[in-house]
């Protein structure tokens, strides 16, 4: 019952922390389980909690047992949250003898046709490099096999958790379900051994998982890709007229960055090198001139009038939103930057100061409109809150961006050479850019033929 409430409040929550929410692949999920679900893991406790508010099953998480805890607040966390307690060798290594009961915890679990959320990495570390998986996932789902569960082999079903930025506010997600792994081939096998095995069925369900993601290798690749989100991604999504809530191609783009890079790597590099100088030298006179590529990029001397309208008429909600959101809002931004925490930590305590926040303020606001007028209203008046507070980010976030424009045309009267230099400067770097992808293009079609 508090899981599946809190379930919903999340769901919403999320909804209202990112800009953007794109969920693929949940036809890749059985209709019944069990199941094993596994994830990368950029943020902290933000990471079980999205994916519980986007998949059906009701999961169980396994969980560092420092975080789980003794006493109430273990008890809470196991019953009320669904924590399997897992004890690490280099944070309690006199406590390592309890994953016996972890494993078997599993075991019951699966064989009752449950769900679990494991994140093999181990460690949680905000970043699009995919770290080596632990073996424990495969472990647990050969164990459950043998403990005679049928013949039903148990699917392990990859997420990939692609955040634009987890600890910013109205950021992106995208969560990519890819298609399920069975362990039963592998293990089939007689030529090697039962270690060997897990082994290889481990490194099978890594290639899976980076498939689900902006898997960006090392950090030299990761550097060179953000300089071509920052200004590569706009031209490209523009020539293939992708729509702005079409993640799913804007991901299969950064994935063809990923490719694109690490061939001029290896077979090119010295247009490797200048693009990646010519890119550098582009951002940081950006940066000088308190600008961005998309005010470069989209820069127009004329005011859009039509834009002035639509700010107009959408006033009265705007304000609406405001009024009703601006306390629990503020206290939100004031409470997150008064709690020191781990980086790791930041989006999923934001998160969570946000649910109970705007949570108990609506209901606060809801009985005291429905005392005071007895009016049907006060029952619609939550959601009339969520959706006009939603629509009154969105509205500022283009007031926001106008203003950038409009600075950027103020530049631009007392000092034109300099933007125009920028907007040259641009010019012959997507130029350059283009080059290469066509060179990489077509390196790919000679590779098929």
């Amino acid at each position: 019952m508090i899981y599946n409430s809190l379930k919903v409040l999340v769901k919403l929550t999320t909804y209202a922390y990112f800009k953007r929410i794109k969920i693929d692949g949940i036809e890749n999920i059985p209709q019944k389980g069990p199941y094993i679900f596994v994830a990368n893991h950029p943020s902290a406790f933000m990471d079980p909690v999205v994916i519980a508010g986007a998949i059906k099953p009701a999961l169980y998480f396994i969980a560092a047992g420092e975080y789980v805890g003794k006493g109430l607040k273990g008890w809470i966390f196991k019953k009320m949250l669904h924590m399997i307690p897992v004890y690490r060798p280099d944070t309690r290594p006199g406590e390592t003898f309890k994953n016996n009961e972890m494993f078997e915890h599993c075991y019951t679990h699966l064989n009752k046709q449950g769900a679990l959320l494991i994140f093999p990495e181990g460690v949680s570390v905000t970043d699009r490099i995919l770290k080596p998986l632990k073996t424990g996932v495969i472990r647990i789902a050969r164990g459950a096999e043998l403990k005679n569960l049928g013949s039903q082999p148990i699917p392990i079903v990859p997420i990939g958790l692609n955040y634009s930025n987890p600890h910013e506010f109205r950021s992106d997600l995208l969560m990519k379900i890819g298609e399920p792994y069975f362990i039963n081939k592998v293990f089939k096998r007689e030529d090697i051994t039962e270690k060997e095995k897990v082994v290889q069925a481990t490194n099978e369900l890594e290639k899976l998982m980076q498939d689900t993601l902006i898997h960006t290798v090392n950090d030299e690749v990761d550097a060179m890709w953000k300089k071509l989100d920052l200004t590569f991604l706009r031209d490209l999504k523009q020539e293939q007229d992708i729509k702005f809530y079409d993640q799913l191609k804007e991901f299969e783009l950064k994935q063809f960055f990923v490719s694109a890079i690490q061939y001029f790597r290896d077979n090119n590099l010295s247009k490797y090198n200048d693009a990646s100088a010519k890119l550098e030298s582009y951002l940081l006179n950006l940066d000088r001139a308190g600008l961005n590529d998309k005010n470069i990029a989209e820069f127009n001397r004329e005011m859009n009038y039509k834009k002035i309208l639509s700010f107009a008429l959408g006033l009265p909600f705007f304000l609406l939103g405001a009024i009703f959101n601006f306390i629990p809002y503020n206290t939100v931004i004031f409470l997150s930057r008064k709690i020191k925490m781990n980086t790791t930590f930041k989006g999923s305590i934001t998160l969570a100061i946000g649910l109970f926040t705007f949570l108990g303020w609506y209901i606060a606001l809801t009985i005291i409109i429905g005392y005071l007028y007895f009016s049907w209203f006060a029952i619609i008046c939550p959601v009339l809150f969520y959706a006009t507070g939603i629509y009154s980010l969105m509205y500022l976030a283009a007031i926001r961006h106008s203003a950038s424009r409009n600075n950027l045309r103020k530049l631009f009267s007392k000092n034109s050479t300099s933007v125009k230099n920028l907007i040259f400067e641009r010019k012959e770097l997507i130029e350059l850019l283009k080059a290469s992808k066509e060179e990489f293009e077509q390196a790919n079609t000679n590779q098929l033929l």
